[in-house]
This record gives C-alpha cells, structure tokens and sequence, in this order.
C-alpha cells in the first residue's frame, strides 16, 4: 500500500523541482514514484537533480546520499534531515 501524499510546501518544491528536469507535468510525480522504476528517469538526471537541491536549499550532499535520491519524499525527507544538522 502506498504511503499517503505530503503536501508541505518544501515537498511541493522538490516535486516542481524534479518535473521539471524530467520534463514532467508535476501532478504525475507521486510521493512515492521510484525515480529509475517508474519514471525512467536516469543516473546523470539522478545527479542533477542533487545538484539542484543543493543550490536551492544549501546543502551538501555526500556521495552516500546520492542512493537516497529515489523518489519525491525521500529527497524531501533528505533535504530535512541535511537542513537539521547544518
């Protein structure tokens, strides 16, 4: 069963974000679509969108994080985690 949508602003962002690099309509990028499995998305779009949450919400992430960048909420959840221990 599907985990329930989170509609915080922050989650709603990341969703835009990543449409958009996917040349997406944001309404089709569920919470829990798998980057790779569902949206065919690649590795070096994988990349890119790191990089873009990076820049937009100044961060850093390691290279171990990039395995966290899957899908919407785990990028979310990644983004929150990273903004706590800055």
């Amino acid at each position: 069963m599907a985990e329930p949508v989170v509609n915080d602003e922050q989650t709603e962002d990341i969703r835009r974000l990543i449409a958009g690099l996917a040349e997406l309509a944001p309404d089709s990028v569920a919470d829990d679509a798998h980057f790779k499995d569902d949206l065919e998305m690649d590795s070096l779009l994988t990349m890119e969108i790191a990089v873009h949450l990076e820049r937009e919400y100044g961060i850093r992430l390691a290279e171990g994080d990039l395995g966290e960048i899957t899908t919407v909420r785990r990028c979310a959840d990644l983004v929150r985690a990273k903004q706590v221990d800055r």
